[in-house]
């Protein structure tokens, strides 16, 4: 299992080190629901585990339903995108953005 790099991204999600010396901090998945919503949904939970590849589209949708459609995490809210290409130019730019700044000193 990953350890706290004493990172975290400016979205507020922790950034995790792994036994190989890679870092991460979230990773996400797009999901359509049988409305037709689009999803960016977060793979990575509070302690470091990455939900496993082989979960389902609908395994996930159940999941982050009971969630409320938020990130697990931070509690923010996911946003819901019209076309499956706006989802994952949105989650690129995401990545393309993302920054590691240290996390605060009596912080979590």
């Amino acid at each position: 299992m990953a350890e706290r790099s004493g990172y975290m991204t400016q979205y507020g999600r922790p950034v995790y080190k792994t036994g190989d010396g890679s870092y991460y901090s979230e990773i996400s998945r797009t999901i359509v629901t049988p409305e037709g919503l689009v999803y960016n949904v977060p793979t990575v939970l509070g302690d470091g585990y990455v939900l496993p590849d082989d979960l389902s589209d609908d395994e996930l949708i159940y999941m982050y339903e009971q969630w409320g459609w938020k990130d697990p995490v931070t509690s923010a809210p996911l946003r819901a995108f019209e076309s499956l290409q706006d989802a994952e130019k949105a989650a690129k730019e995401r990545s393309d953005n993302m920054r590691y700044i240290p996390e605060n000193k009596g912080g979590r």
